[in-house]
């Protein structure tokens, strides 16, 4: 029983206790090792209860003001042969990728952390300037 929450019971007698020492003995020895198992098995479940409650990634304080409310476009760069995307309020935040998508996905994560250092360093976030907030993408530089 090696590498299992029970080994430090395996070292228990493996002769038969009733022939031995009759039946009220063991009775009391299968009702204490049965104890013993279920109290392995309760550690072991909760040391596994343990691990799954642990966050395993770390949590970011909220940010206040969500990337999806901000005015996005994206476009085709010939010159730089990528997609590129900017975000209205933040003009000196651009990102370039492969795909309109990635490009798109890129710059939401760029405005995520400047959100965040703009709320940590306590300035206010600036407001959106489209009431619809929606993500636009056209095909011209």
């Amino acid at each position: 029983m090696t590498g299992s929450p029970w080994e430090e019971y395996a070292d228990l007698p493996d002769h038969d206790y009733w022939d031995l020492y009759g039946a009220e003995a063991a009775w009391h020895y299968y009702r204490a090792r049965v104890a013993a198992l279920a109290r392995a098995s309760a550690q072991h479940a909760a040391e596994a209860a343990a691990l799954l409650t642990r966050p395993v990634l770390p949590t970011w304080p909220p940010i206040p003001g969500s990337p999806e409310n901000y005015t996005y476009a994206v476009w085709w760069s010939p010159s730089a042969q990528r997609f590129r995307a900017c975000v209205a309020e933040f003009p000196t935040l651009i990102a370039e990728a492969v795909s309109l998508q990635g490009a798109l996905t890129a710059l939401l994560d760029r405005v995520r952390q400047h959100l965040r250092q703009l709320a940590m360093s306590g300035q206010t976030l600036p407001p959106s300037r489209s009431a619809s907030a929606v993500t636009r993408a056209s095909g011209h530089s």
